[in-house]
């Protein structure tokens, strides 16, 4: 937890008392206009935000216009493969292949917080790039909620 996992389960910062608004503006606010305030802002957030703005962006700039355009919120789904580290999306089997690899890279050092397991993020959204540029909206939600099968779990980790 100490290598950068804790944040994932952090409350939330400010004074913000009602959860209930704040999950909802949490999952449904249009990520895509201006940052919400410090006091809306949580970790997983903050870290759904970076991994879709800052590295999507800079590895996929076709993919990341496409999302844009269409107003996708991907902190609903982002949310949940960090949170599971991938287990609702993959087999036992790959999942312990991948947590291998996330935890033993050398690239993991506490100061970067498993920045790897952001990177894996973005590898699964090129993997399937050129189905989901296609897609609308609701497609894309369909689409990443179910992660469509691949060959092996290795080709996601290169």
């Amino acid at each position: 937890m100490k290598r950068g996992l804790k944040e994932l389960f952090e409350a939330v910062k400010g004074n913000n008392k009602n959860l209930v608004s704040y999950k909802k503006y949490q999952l449904f606010t249009n990520q895509w206009e201006e940052e919400p305030t410090d006091d809306l802002q949580n970790p997983l957030n903050i870290r759904c935000t970076s991994i879709i703005k800052e590295k999507l962006k800079s590895i996929d700039p076709d993919l990341y216009q496409h999302f844009k355009k269409i107003g996708l919120s991907c902190t609903i789904f982002l949310q949940r493969w960090l949170k599971c580290i991938f287990t609702r999306e993959f087999t036992t089997e790959d999942c312990i292949i991948m947590w291998d690899d996330i935890l033993a890279n050398e690239f993991n050092v506490p100061s970067k917080n498993l920045e790897y397991i952001d990177y894996f993020c973005v590898a699964m959204f090129d993997y399937i790039s050129d189905q989901l540029i296609n897609l609308d909206q609701n497609e894309c939600f369909l689409c990443l909620f179910k992660y469509p099968p691949f060959q092996t779990i290795d080709l996601l980790i290169k």
